[in-house]
């Protein structure tokens, strides 16, 4: 193979629109199983603000599924999903938590949150679909952190990433949900960038 070589001059394009874009936001106070997003497949990544979340019974993790046929139904397979997710959890210090292909879903946080109106957690997620034409074996990937709340005033940050492993199809919507009863209230706001 030959040599690239990059420079600041063609190394950077700038195209008047381009960058991150708003998809889609919403705020929420009534109650719900799930939050169900669309990830529209004319662009090539998202990144998931979720400014608040409040889960309705206390101590519950938030979770989630991908789709790949537009939320008709979510991948929910041990098969589907490796993650992991470091952090620390306030007094009780740091923890690592991981899942190669043994659970349905995805798990963004060993330790719940509180349901108080002033506990929940805020999340930030990267998605980073296969598209066509990528690699063979890119798969589709997330990555983020966040942190919760609770009466406590310690810490409690966290990392995560992890692989939908799909390697022949683009996820196009994710389900958010918490692992136990409802999501109290929302707020977030989804970003996509196209190539």
């Amino acid at each position: 193979m030959g040599t690239i070589t990059r420079t600041i001059a063609n190394n950077v394009t700038i195209t008047k629109g381009s960058g991150l874009a708003k998809i889609s936001s919403a705020s929420s106070d009534t109650a719900v199983a799930q939050v169900d997003i669309t990830l529209p497949t004319d662009y090539q990544w998202f990144t998931l603000v979720i400014a608040q979340i409040l889960p309705a019974t206390d101590g519950t993790k938030l979770q989630a599924q991908f789709s790949t046929d537009g939320g008709s139904s979510f991948l929910s397979a041990n098969a589907n999903y490796s993650w992991v997710n470091q952090g620390v959890a306030g007094s009780s210090g740091d923890y690592t938590e991981h899942n190669s292909k043994a659970t349905g879903y995805v798990g963004f946080q060993k330790s719940g949150m509180g349901n108080d109106v002033a506990e929940g957690g805020q999340f930030t997620i990267h998605i980073i679909p296969k598209r066509t034409g990528s690699h063979s074996t890119r798969g589709n990937t997330y990555h983020g952190f966040g942190h919760r709340y609770d009466t406590g005033d310690t810490f409690r940050g966290f990392v995560f990433g992890g692989q939908i492993r799909d390697t022949n199809n683009d996820v196009d919507a994710i389900r958010l949900y918490m692992d136990s009863g409802n999501i109290s209230s929302i707020t977030y706001t989804l970003y996509g960038a196209k190539n």
